[in-house]
């Protein structure tokens, strides 16, 4: 009876580790969601004393409110060991980085130092609160001291928000030569075939870089889970886009069909902007820019999106040193 009631909260404790990560989720805006975020990877860098606090205490605080809630409705008896819902938690999303691919990317010191924190303080707090069943609410003065605090750090946070993020770029830079080779070895032929003959090597690796920029930052956006998710429900008619490359299709694309289709679509742009703008001016360096900002905008039309396509773009100098603007333009 007793390994059966431990095998019960072993099975509630991974519950609410699931709970936990889809909540924390939600509101840390990462992961399952359809929306596209920075490249920065973790854009709380410069506060990261904050941020691994904020992180460490999030399962903390869930417990804490889970075991309140369960005493409430009489379902005590699944507190027991409830701190293993951190373990799990943890464990969970170092699994969920490993799946959508981003080893490479992470900052593992800063999570493991988090999670450490956290299952630390989680135990403490099962030991002397949970298990003991003793929720002390706070007093008047407790309310307003902690809420002094929190208009503290709010103000705080507010303050270094204003300032420009710093990016771990070694990191960063990693991570794109990482998906950069992957992704030249299974479609590299689909976008050399896009791309086509007859044209300078430097516009060749311009283009090249334009299109594995691209790909990069949507692979990065709607990883494998989110694709998987897509794929399951297109049917619907509800889901627009495929495919690696998130091709708006009336069809589902295959992530090699949405290479081809998006690839011909971004070449087809650069080239038809490119024409128009040089024969206009004559100023090739500001028509290749231009070509490539109208062949991103023509993609997403949103300037977040412009501008962190540009930023890997530029990160991929170091594998395409033709591709950028000033390359060659006074002597070609």
């Amino acid at each position: 009876m007793h390994k059966w009631c431990s095998m019960d909260n072993l099975l509630f404790n991974l519950l609410f580790s699931f709970l936990l990560f889809f909540i924390s989720n939600w509101f840390g805006k990462r992961s399952i969601k359809f929306g596209y975020y920075q490249l920065s990877f973790d854009s709380s860098e410069e506060q990261l004393i904050f941020n691994i606090l904020y992180r460490s205490f999030t399962p903390v605080a869930f417990i804490l409110v889970l075991s309140v809630f369960l005493d409430k409705i009489n379902l005590f008896y699944l507190t027991k060991n409830i701190y293993i819902t951190t373990i799990f938690y943890f464990l969970i999303r170092f699994i969920f980085i490993l799946i959508i691919g981003r080893l490479k990317i992470t900052n593992w010191i800063k999570h493991i130092l988090i999670a450490f924190i956290s299952i630390f303080v989680s135990y403490i707090v099962y030991k002397n609160f949970i298990e003991k069943r003793y929720f002390p609410l706070p007093t008047e003065q407790e309310i307003t001291t902690a809420l002094w605090f929190a208009v503290i750090g709010y103000i705080y946070k507010v303050i270094k928000d204003i300032s420009i993020s710093s990016l771990d770029n070694n990191r960063k830079l990693n991570y794109v030569k990482h998906k950069h080779n992957r992704f030249s070895h299974k479609y590299g032929s689909i976008i050399e075939e896009a791309i086509g003959t007859g044209i300078d090597n430097s516009t060749v690796e311009k283009q090249k870089a334009l299109i594995y920029s691209i790909l990069i930052y949507e692979d990065f956006n709607r990883h494998i889970l989110c694709r998987l998710m897509e794929r399951l429900f297109f049917w619907t008619g509800r889901i627009k886009t495929s495919g690696i490359m998130q091709v708006t299709s009336e069809v589902y694309l295959s992530n090699q069909d949405s290479v081809k289709k998006g690839a011909c679509i971004l070449i087809e742009k650069y080239n038809e902007v490119y024409k128009d703008k040089y024969n206009n001016t004559q100023d090739k360096n500001h028509s290749l820019y231009t070509a490539r900002r109208e062949s991103i905008k023509y993609y997403n039309s949103d300037i977040s999106y412009i501008n962190e396509v540009e930023s890997i773009y530029n990160l991929l100098e170091v594998i395409y040193p033709k591709s950028s603007d000033i390359y060659g333009c006074d002597g070609e």
